[in-house]
Order: C-alpha cells, then structure tokens, then sequence
C-alpha cells in the first residue's frame, strides 16, 4: 500500500526519524530509550484526528512503532475500535506489512477476527488475512489463542480464504524439503518442528475432507469442485499410504480436473513410491491412478508416468501386474503409444 499523499510522505519521514533517534540513543538499554516526545505527539495528534494516512501507516509500520514504545503501540491497538472511520486503513496497512511476529499476531487476534467477516474494499485483501492466520496455525501462534483465528476461518468457510490456506499449505512443500536437508539427521528440536507443521496440515486436511465427503456432489458447486480439487496438492504431506490417506485421495480425483492438478498427482505419487514399497502399497497407489483415468487418460509429463508404470512392473507381482496391464490398455485405446515398449517388455515375467 503506498502513502503518496504529502500528509502520508511526511507521517513517514516522521517515522523514520523517529527510528533513527532509537537506534542511536545513548541509553544503553535500548528497551529504555524513548521516542522522541514532539515527533511522538505528533504522529498521536493526525491518528486522534482520523488522517487515513495515519492509521495506514501505524498499521503498515507496526513492528517499527512496537520497537520505538511497545506499550502505547499496544494501547493504540487495542483502542483502535472496529466502527472507526479509519479501521479499514489500518488493517490493510497491517495485512501488508510483510512478516508475522508470534507477539503482533496475538496482539491484533480481534482485528483479524472482525477481518475474517468483514467485506474489504479490495477484495485479494481477504486472501492475505487468511494467508496470515495459515502462518500463524502453522508456526503454532495459534495454540496460544486455542485455536481461535484457524476455527473462525474454518467455521465461516470463505471460499477465497479456505483456497489461500490450501495454496499456502501446499507450497510448504519446498520448504520442508529444504529444512529435512539442512537437518540430514541432526537437530531433534527442528526435525519435531517440521513434524508437528506436516501434522497441522494432515489435520487441515482431516478437516476439509470431513466437511465435503458427506455432501451430495450435485449440491457441489464450482467454487467447491475446485476446493476439492486442489486439495490433492496436500498429497505431498502424507509420508505413508493407509486406508484414511487413500479415501481424502480417492475423494478428491473426481474432481482433480477442475483445477487442473492431474499432473500434480502424477508427480506427487511418484515422489511418495519408492523402490522398497510392498506389492500391496504398489496396489493400492496403482489403484488410484486407474481412478484418476476415469475421468481423465493424462498424457502430460510422459517421464512420470512412464515412471510409475514402470514402479509397478518392478515389483513382478502378478495382481500389481494387471492393474499396470490395465494402465496401458487404457492408454493404447485412446491411442496414446508412450507406454507400449514398457508394456511388451513386461508381457510376461
């Protein structure tokens, strides 16, 4: 959010000169020093007169104002009501605002609150209020407040919101990757913190999968299709197949197309087979894709699927046999011929 007015431009420079008198203060304790009185009763004259600018600005820089007086930022929140003209303002100027502390997300647990009913101006805005609490259940600012942000959102059910948690929940993938390298065996305390946020998410998507299984899909509209659709992205999660995986699966693959994931669930199968599976794991996974080719025969990214044929071949069980047969045979009466050479060599065995 910018502040181009000359109103907004100077409340800034305020604030940045305000910065540096605190970080160049000659108290020691940095805690103790305080922010300069005529700079301060400045910036509390435009926020009591209800500049828009202000209250944009206080929200945008918060961490910045708890740094210079920890407790009137707090006051000021706490005395910032939700029928005040400028409520908007500085809620968006805070959504915008970059990082999350664990401090500030508590602090401001009423405002995301009324946030998660109300109906912004712009409308992606919503999308950031969600994207802020799936930070805070995730990194477990919300087991401080019980939950009470994650439940709002789950009871209200805003589409955009639940899409933005889905996303965000999704793209940890990478992450987690990256932190269990770093790990690579050491590190116990980093290696529960990983395990407890895949957790969060595999009850996230406990959640979704128990709020949509029992519903009559003629009652599903698009939004909800592509809700279910996209939640096969949470497949990366799991890191074992059992029954209650494979229902949260095999409920979202009719809908997979809807959004677009089927070469997500191609890849992501894959990344969860590995060479020393049973035959009744390779079965089961198996099964799914046969699932999947009811609604749709995939074509796109060939080595993948090449891949995980040849995963079940490999494992030279005659029932895992026929369902990668059936694989095939689907693929050569839609006249699809990428799998044929794997086919004839796997004949017979």
């Amino acid at each position: 959010m910018m502040l181009n007015s000359l109103k907004g431009r100077t409340l800034k420079a305020l604030l940045n000169i305000g910065l540096y008198f605190k970080r160049n203060s000659p108290v020691i304790n940095i805690a103790d020093s305080e922010w300069d009185n005529e700079l301060h009763n400045m910036f509390k004259k435009y926020l009591e007169i209800n500049v828009i600018d202000a209250h944009i600005l206080f929200g945008k820089y918060l961490p910045q104002f708890m740094y210079m007086d920890k407790q009137w930022s707090e006051d000021r929140v706490n005395s910032i009501t939700y029928n005040n003209m400028n409520w908007e303002g500085f809620m968006v100027g805070y959504i915008y605002s970059g990082t999350v502390y664990k401090d500030i997300y508590i602090l401001m647990k009423n405002h995301y609150k009324h946030s998660i009913c109300h109906v912004f101006k712009k409308e992606e805005v919503i999308e950031d209020v969600a994207h802020h609490i799936a930070i805070g259940y995730l990194s477990d600012f919300e087991e401080t407040i019980n939950n009470e942000l994650y439940d709002c959102v789950i009871e209200k059910w805003n589409y955009k919101m639940i899409s933005k948690m889905l996303w965000y929940f999704w793209t940890y993938d990478d992450w987690l990757n990256r932190s269990e390298e770093k790990v690579n065996g050491n590190h116990e305390d980093t290696k529960k913190d990983i395990e407890k946020i895949r957790q969060n998410i595999i009850r996230f998507w406990d959640t979704f999968y128990n709020r949509y299984k029992s519903i009559n899909t003629e009652l599903l509209n698009d939004e909800d299709k592509k809700l279910i659709s996209d939640s096969i992205k949470l497949i990366w999660v799991l890191e074992n197949i059992d029954d209650n995986n494979v229902e949260k699966i095999r409920f979202a693959i009719p809908f997979v197309e809807y959004n677009y994931n089927s070469y997500y669930f191609i890849e992501k199968i894959n990344k969860i087979s590995s060479d020393i599976d049973t035959s009744e794991k390779r079965l089961i996974i198996g099964g799914l894709f046969l699932d999947l080719m009811k609604y749709i025969v995939p074509t796109y990214l060939q080595e993948e699927i090449i891949k995980f044929v040849k995963y079940l071949y490999d494992v030279k069980d005659e029932k895992v046999k026929k369902c990668a047969d059936d694989i095939c045979n689907i693929y050569a009466k839609h006249n699809i011929e990428f799998l044929r050479d794997i086919y004839l060599d796997n004949r017979d065995f």
